[in-house]
């Protein structure tokens, strides 16, 4: 039953509550865990959609598991558990809620944790229904994975009916009065500009910053020391979103490099394993024309008109150097690019199955020059600039 059960030692959090000791091993009380999960609904939706607030996201879909604090250990659980109690915790995900429940000391945290550690832009967008006597805990948390430590939190009080109260980034009452009811939330968080907005349905209630950092990740659920009898948190409706791309997938685009200012060329192959160069843009053939394919999270095919077969990395390769081919698209994810926008308008190209970036090596103004894979380093030879044809 416990087979998917995973102990973790990475910290998240206050810093104040948090009494993490080093990872130890699993102790007896882990037998009276119960977890019901594979196949549940998330609460995570499907497809493109624009934010609540703001225009210029995307909607995707990053990984999660559950993570709990019991007895100073770490654990993570399966995305999509339903049912979990284990030693002072107590979780649901039914009817597409989910609820978080600390009961008593054992344990102080219960939360969804995304698997996205980003440095640029996000938005959390959730319902949130705090319920009576929940005291001091917190409900959602923007935290900074390097350097360690909280760089938002938002807390539930007692105070005035039920309060939400942001620290950090701005801070202040967020809201009274809310116990048993629902109350959408919005984080915005820009790295680049260290700033974060909180909306409470639909309008800004806090603007600011604290402190800076490298990468974050976001959390919800019900994280603190317990303060009262019991505390329970619910979510509904959650969704996360990326600052979107201007990419026309009904249009047909050269690639051209900054460095070399040529661009991708499929050699007029209709061939897997042929390897993908550069040329002029002077030229009007379709060996040097593409078509973006969405696939999902954000992630396209990105294929030759002349072919009809996507830029891949050379036998799904993780290793920098990998030359890039052409290849019908399949299921080892090699095929799929992840596109980030850049300052000047240009791309940078990640790989979904390597986390490494397309690029000319060596900045080559070759039009033999094989195109590779490398550790993203923001040079002009990883950068892409699409022309519309």
């Amino acid at each position: 039953m416990h087979k998917n059960f995973v102990p973790v030692n990475r910290r998240g959090g206050n810093k104040h509550n948090r009494n993490m000791k080093s990872q130890i091993k699993i102790n007896s009380w882990l037998k009276s865990a119960v977890i019901v999960g594979a196949g549940a609904t998330l609460l995570l939706g499907a497809g493109v959609a624009r934010a609540q607030v703001g225009s210029g996201w995307a909607q995707f879909f990053p990984n999660s598991y559950i993570q709990i604090e019991s007895n100073d250990v770490f654990c993570s659980f399966p995305p999509d558990s339903t049912v979990i109690n284990f030693a002072g915790v107590q979780y649901t995900n039914k009817n597409g809620i989910e609820t978080f429940m600390l009961v008593n000391h054992h344990s102080n945290r219960v939360e969804r944790r995304y698997y996205d550690d980003y440095s640029d832009r996000r938005q959390f967008e959730g319902y949130v229904n705090v319920t009576g006597p929940t005291e001091d805990e917190k409900i959602h948390q923007i935290f900074c994975a390097n350097p360690d430590g909280p760089y938002f939190l938002i807390s539930a009080y007692t105070n005035s009916g039920g309060e939400l109260k942001a620290l950090g980034a701005g801070g202040g009452t967020l809201i009274t009065g809310c116990y048993g009811t629902w109350v959408r939330i919005n984080s915005i968080h820009d790295q680049a500009a260290n700033l974060t907005d909180i909306y409470i349905n639909g309008t800004l209630m806090s603007h600011g910053t604290w402190g800076s950092g490298i990468s974050y990740y976001t959390k919800y659920g019900d994280y603190g020391t317990l303060m009262s009898a019991y505390s329970e948190v619910q979510y509904k409706n959650v969704k996360m979103f990326q600052t979107g791309t201007s990419i026309d997938t009904s249009a047909i685009y050269q690639i051209q490099n900054e460095a070399s200012g040529l661009v991708l060329n499929n050699q007029g192959s209709l061939t897997n394993g042929s390897k993908i160069t550069q040329w002029s843009s002077a030229s009007t053939s379709q060996n040097l024309q593409w078509t973006f394919i969405p696939t999902d999270s954000g992630y396209y095919q990105i294929n030759s008109v002349k072919s009809g077969k996507d830029a891949v990395v050379q036998s799904a390769s993780t290793s920098q150097g990998a030359g890039i081919i052409q290849w019908s698209f399949g299921s080892a994810q090699n095929d799929q690019w992840l596109p980030q926008e850049n300052a000047d308008g240009s791309f940078t190209f990640v790989n979904r199955h390597s986390g490494l970036v397309l690029e000319d090596p060596g900045s080559s103004s070759s039009t033999s020059t094989q195109m590779d894979q490398w550790g993203s380093n923001g040079g002009a030879n990883q950068k892409w600039q699409l022309i519309k044809q």
